[in-house]
């Protein structure tokens, strides 16, 4: 029974994992002003823009038993139309965890068992966001393959493309 509780828990954080990766580097980059908190920030505004225009286009929907799945769906006056393809959670979350991955593992002074612990842990939270989707049928797994996918190169592009 308390497995249960826990799992729902952390189902109810995986669904406002966005909300958390956003707010996140934006509370370290006025506590501390770092410049990679900004690009961050840049990388997540474009890879969240490309994300909703990919669903614009393709209006790919959701599985059938879907419900509950966006924070638009909570306000049934905008009458909007949420797609599920590419899933915007595995993409948001996959996109966190590369870059910081890559940030930690090549610019931060850890020693190696704490640059493989972070890396681990951030790995494993967007698997486990990622699966959550599954779980609740808020996508297939081919939407959250591709989001993850594309969320991870955009990590990777805005790593390596610091001046964006």
């Amino acid at each position: 029974m308390i497995y249960k509780s826990i799992f729902d828990t952390l189902l109810f954080f995986s669904k406002i994992s966005p909300i958390i990766y956003i707010s996140i580097p934006i509370i370290n980059y006025l506590y501390n002003l770092n410049k990679n908190h900004v690009v961050f920030l840049k990388g997540f505004i474009i890879s969240e823009i490309l994300n909703k225009t990919l669903k614009y286009f393709l209006k790919m929907p959701r599985p059938k038993n879907a419900g509950n799945c966006s924070i638009i769906d909570k306000f049934s006056y905008f009458n909007l139309k949420s797609y599920g393809m590419p899933s915007g959670h595995s993409q948001c979350t996959w996109y966190s965890s590369i870059y910081y991955s890559l940030l930690i593992y090549f610019d931060s002074n850890y020693n190696k068992f704490i640059k493989f612990a972070s890396i681990f842990a951030l790995i494993m939270s967007s698997t486990f966001i990622s699966y959550s989707r599954v779980y609740t049928s808020c996508h297939t797994l081919f939407q959250i393959l591709y989001g993850g996918i594309l969320g991870g190169i955009i990590g990777i592009l805005t790593y390596y493309n610091k001046n964006i």
